[in-house]
């Protein structure tokens, strides 16, 4: 993810690296729900999902408060960084519009000023995978195959 969302990265693998991060995203809900639901007997299930979803909610809550304190500490200081000499009296009007940042040309050097500073951002929430990777890796395996099914429901 961090090698193809570098300045410079053709758009076909831009688009790549979005379609396997959402299908890895909704692979990981799945998962999580699957496992939760195998791990809790029949009737505690509904409790078992709204944990997660608390769980969750509080984790993408962090996420979004690291993301935020990355942008309005480091971006602007980044973009100032990247720009070249002649340009840098530009940064913070680069970094309070969106509309400014793509309305310059792909390769000024204001929009690689910017494609820079954005990767850092890329690079941090990269990182912030590691306890999800931990989480699926403590993951019970369940064997549901030798799982008797339950009195009462059709399969």
């Amino acid at each position: 993810m961090i090698q193809f969302r570098q300045p410079g990265t053709r758009i076909g693998l831009l688009v790549m690296v979005e379609v396997f991060n959402a299908m890895c995203g909704a692979m990981m809900v799945a998962v999580q729900q699957f496992a939760v639901m195998s791990a809790v007997p029949h009737e505690n299930v509904a409790v078992g999902l709204a944990l997660l979803s608390m769980v969750t909610s509080i984790g993408s809550s962090v996420g979004q408060t690291i993301s935020t304190a990355l942008w309005t500490n480091t971006v602007e200081r980044k973009i100032f960084e990247y720009l070249p000499l002649g340009r840098k009296d530009q940064s913070h009007t680069i970094y309070a519009s969106l509309v400014t940042q793509l309305s310059f040309e792909w390769d000024s050097p204001q929009r690689q000023a910017v494609a820079r500073a954005y990767g850092l951002m890329v690079i941090v929430g990269t990182c912030a995978l590691m306890p999800c990777i931990l989480w699926v890796v403590m993951l019970k395996d369940y064997r549901l195959s030798e799982r008797d099914a339950r009195k009462g429901l059709i399969l």
